[in-house]
């Protein structure tokens, strides 16, 4: 016997591709080991996964990063960046805003008024393998709350009995893109086994950020949906 070398395609696969190397005794053909190798597809994801942002304001404040992370590439190709429209989706920039590529991570500036279709559409694209994709949704509103990601996803979890019933905090960032300090006079969930746990302050200056955390917190098995409201001035 002696060492061989496995060499993976010089191709991206399509997806996770299962390799087994057998080696089987020259003397005794009965007789053979297998070692299992995965050749990994590449893979692409995008953070934040969605978002609210105001149209209109400064260039100072109307900057939003995106960060593509690309999984499996051996070659570091990077990714595109695309703004999209519609169905079929269709270039809008800029009147759905403009992307700055050439930075990392990419930097979003929404238009100065909510176009027509206020979804807009931000899709990463590996350059090594221009099939794997990932897109993120924003939603243009009026206004000067910008809130980051503008849905959450707390997955699924065992309920049962006589055991602790899961507590989930997922973060949310709210920024002030106005010009003057943002007024807070609420923070509710509409329903469901949620809850703020970690309220914003009830003043937010021009240009700051802060973390709001809500928890999900199930006693019953279900589905569960509700809306987070945040009143301001």
């Amino acid at each position: 016997g002696g060492a061989i070398t496995y060499t993976a395609p010089s191709a991206p696969v399509a997806s996770n591709l299962g390799v087994s190397i057998v080696a089987t005794s020259v003397s005794d053909t009965t007789k053979s080991s297998a070692a299992n190798i995965t050749v990994l597809a590449i893979t692409v994801t995008v953070s934040p996964n969605s978002g609210l942002i105001p149209v209109g304001a400064t260039s100072q404040l109307n900057a939003t990063p995106f960060t593509a992370t690309v999984g499996n590439d051996s070659s570091h190709g990077g990714v595109t960046w695309t703004l999209t429209q519609g169905t079929p989706a269709a270039p809008c920039s800029p009147t759905c805003g403009t992307l700055n590529a050439a930075s990392n991570p990419a930097i979003y500036a929404a238009p100065t008024a909510v176009p027509a279709n206020a979804s807009v559409t931000v899709t990463a694209t590996s350059v090594t393998d221009t099939s794997k994709t990932t897109s993120v949704t924003i939603t243009l509103v009026q206004g000067t709350v910008k809130i980051i990601p503008s849905a959450l996803n707390f997955g699924s979890w065992s309920v049962k009995p006589r055991q602790p019933f899961p507590k989930v905090p997922l973060t949310v960032q709210l920024t002030n893109t106005g010009g003057s300090a943002l007024n807070i006079t609420g923070q509710t969930i509409a329903s469901g086994p949620y809850s703020v746990t970690a309220p914003c302050a009830a003043s937010l200056a021009s240009g700051t950020t802060c973390s709001l955390v809500v928890t999900f917190a199930p006693t019953v098995s279900g589905t569960y949906n509700s809306t987070l409201s945040v009143a301001d001035n």
